[in-house]
């Protein structure tokens, strides 16, 4: 009952993160209000807006104007139950638990506005610390560890930062500073290195195929998240 419970809810506020991603960065309301479609604005009935059963019902069109749902939405509904059970058969509810699924669903949620807008908002990276830091509080952490994480992270992302300016946003940047102080140096700059293994091989297929145009900007969050997603699983 309880993997039951996890898988829904989890699903549900992945649906949520989604919308709040798209919608907070042109400050559009999504708290209280019906959803509508992105297209054309009409609102949509409860049965069109169940998570991962609403996008094979519809084979992926809107049901009001037959354009695509995007494809992202309905792998994200589907890897987040996965990935919630998967943490949870591994932690339980242990303080890594709690901060896998903090990270998991504000990178979720900067996903979705950096492939939008290219954008990584201020104020949600600082409600993302004091969450991590709440959790690192009433699990009792070491403070040692985290200044020391903390340190590191800074000057070394900072210093790439400097260098190699052109490739890789601010924003991008206090991402990893936030996942490699709480989850230690180490893993963050595991998950900073995937990331840039697994963007430059899709850039470069882009390229290749001429998808992208060349000097053209794109997200690096997407890559960062999967890369969490993979390190956070592997990595004990």
């Amino acid at each position: 009952m309880l993997y039951f419970l996890l898988a829904i809810y989890s699903t549900i506020f992945m649906s949520f993160v989604q919308v709040a991603g798209e919608c907070f960065p042109i400050r559009k309301s999504f708290l209280f209000r019906f959803s509508e479609c992105n297209y054309c604005q009409k609102p949509l009935a409860f049965y069109h807006i169940i998570p991962i059963c609403s996008f094979l019902f519809l084979k992926g069109k809107s049901k009001c104007c037959g354009r695509p749902i995007p494809l992202i939405y309905f792998l994200m509904e589907l890897i987040t139950p996965m990935y919630t059970l998967l943490i949870y058969i591994q932690f339980s509810f242990s303080y890594p638990f709690f901060v896998y699924c903090i990270i998991y669903y504000f990178l979720a949620f900067f996903f979705i506005t950096d492939i939008f807008y290219l954008y990584v908002p201020n104020a949600i990276l600082s409600l993302f610390v004091c969450m991590l830091f709440l959790f690192f509080i009433l699990f009792n952490q070491p403070w040692l560890d985290l200044i020391y994480s903390g340190v590191m992270s800074g000057l070394f992302y900072l210093l790439f930062f400097s260098i190699f300016r052109k490739g890789i946003g601010l924003g991008d940047i206090k991402i990893l500073i936030i996942l490699s102080t709480f989850l230690g140096f180490k893993m963050g700059y595991y998950i900073f290195f995937l990331a840039i293994i697994l963007g430059t091989i899709i850039l470069l297929t882009a390229l290749l195929f001429k998808k992208v145009k060349k000097n053209k900007q794109v997200p690096f969050v997407p890559y960062i998240y999967a890369s969490f997603l993979l390190v956070s699983i592997l990595m004990k």
